[in-house]
């Protein structure tokens, strides 16, 4: 919901307004003093109309009855007050307390009967009730309880303290009003459904025991904190916690071309052969009948090494079908590693282009990294005949070659002999992931245009 002012934007009042159901807060008559702050403005309303009290305190009885135990005095019954256990039909009908209310109210009343009981026991102090138990007085007192038999067994004879429950409403007792819901039957359009009562929690913000609409509130947004997020497969970092949230939703950083080799594909570099296409990104413009080699380099972005299978029809598909050769249709590319491992793990002379060119080997790569690999492509383009004044189709003469791409590789842990063991006799005794991994995909390449 969004602020909006009644009269002036400046100094208000302000009321919220719902722009999907046209719904504000003044169909509840609530109004703001301020367009900030609309939680803190929403407490003193329901302070102020009696909803909540100004501090969730237990009532303390008074000093004569803390010096004396609980035992001693009377225990009051159902029939010692009448009117708490039978509620007068006549008179206004008094809502339950809150939740939160009645719970800070019997933890106060249950700590003063556990200080009442335990006053009298010189191993078991009042001040350990707010003690963590962690702490080393504490682990001591816990070992004496355990370790001195002498205690133990005056302990043992000892009669056991009882503590009594809670018998007022200032201690947290609600008793239940059968009559309440009879009082005064509202029309059925104006009850509150499941599903809004549960939007009500907590109840120290909202009301979960809102019988009609009108009594429903304004719910603030919960804080959530955001969490780092990693891939299950990859351990990659999908989101990281922002200093400044602007969106709570995740973003996904990652897309597919991180996890897939990138391509990249030029002329070879022969005497006389093509030039290398400009910096304006010009087509590169291809004689029929001649055949023409291409380098096409893969990259690896994996950190595992990968296996890779190129198909390719020998005639591409379309009007005019061009021959297409792949030399080295299978090959291993590194995996992606650190770029120091290129200097020091490589021979000098190694992935340097052969200054002569000329016709290459097939099924060798032409040049080879780290995580890089490239393969020789021979290109013969399909003759292109056209009238003077005829004109061709959009995009007839482009060259574009399907290739079909497969990777396989393997994920490799970083584990000890042992270990590794462990997981091998766990595949053999039962079908359980083993790592391999396969991912296959058709690409298109572009080449160039067809002189005609």
């Amino acid at each position: 919901m969004s602020t909006a002012a009644l009269i002036d934007p400046k100094t208000g009042p302000f009321f919220l307004n719902c722009s999907y159901c046209m719904w504000n807060t003044l169909d509840i008559g609530i109004k703001f003093e301020k367009g900030t702050g609309i939680r803190n403005q929403l407490s003193e309303l329901a302070i102020a109309r009696g909803e909540l009290p100004k501090q969730i305190q237990a009532h303390r009885p008074s000093e004569e009855l803390l010096r004396k135990s609980s035992l001693s005095q009377q225990v009051v019954t159902a029939s010692d007050q009448p009117d708490a256990a039978q509620p007068s039909q006549e008179g206004p009908v008094q809502p339950l307390p809150d939740a939160a209310i009645r719970f800070h109210a019997l933890k106060q009343f249950y700590k003063d009967q556990i200080a009442e009981s335990s006053s009298m026991e010189p191993g078991f102090s009042t001040s350990a009730l707010d003690m963590a138990f962690s702490s080393p007085s504490s682990v001591q007192r816990i070992m004496n309880l355990y370790m001195n038999k002498e205690n133990s067994i005056k302990k043992a004879q000892q009669k056991l303290t009882v503590m009594r429950e809670a018998q007022t409403s200032s201690e947290g007792l609600a008793l239940s009003q059968p009559h309440a819901t009879s009082a005064v039957l509202p029309d059925y359009n104006e009850t509150t459904t499941q599903l809004q009562r549960d939007y009500q929690n907590p109840s120290f913000i909202g009301r979960p025991d809102a019988l009609t609409v009108t009594d429903l509130r304004p719910m603030p947004t919960i804080m959530r904190s955001k969490r780092s997020k990693r891939c299950a497969t990859c351990k990659h970092i999908l989101t990281r916690p922002e200093v400044k949230v602007s969106s709570a939703r995740y973003r996904i950083k990652l897309i597919a071309l991180a996890y897939i080799p990138f391509v990249t594909i030029k002329p070879l570099p022969v005497s006389g052969g093509l030039p290398p296409p400009g910096p304006d990104g010009s087509d590169i413009v291809l004689s029929a009948g001649k055949p023409i080699q291409f380098i096409m380099t893969l990259r690896n972005p994996l950190f595992e090494n990968v296996n890779v299978s190129l198909g390719s029809p020998s005639v591409t598909p379309g009007k005019h079908g061009h021959r297409v050769t792949i030399l080295c249709p299978q090959f291993q590319i590194g995996k992606n590693s650190d770029a120091w491992d290129d200097a020091l793990n490589n021979p000098p002379n190694r992935g340097m282009v052969n200054p002569v060119g000329g016709e290459q080997i097939a099924g060798k790569l032409y040049d080879q990294g780290r995580n890089w690999a490239s393969v020789v492509l021979e290109i013969i383009p399909a003759s292109i005949v056209r009238m003077q004044d005829e004109q061709l189709d959009e995009d007839e003469d482009v060259i574009e070659i399907p290739i079909r791409v497969r990777l396989e590789w393997q994920i490799t842990d970083e584990e000890t002999g042992i270990e590794r063991r462990r997981r091998d006799k766990r595949l053999d005794e039962e079908d359980a992931d083993d790592g391999k991994r396969e991912l296959s995909y058709w690409m298109v390449v572009g080449i160039g245009r067809v002189s005609c």
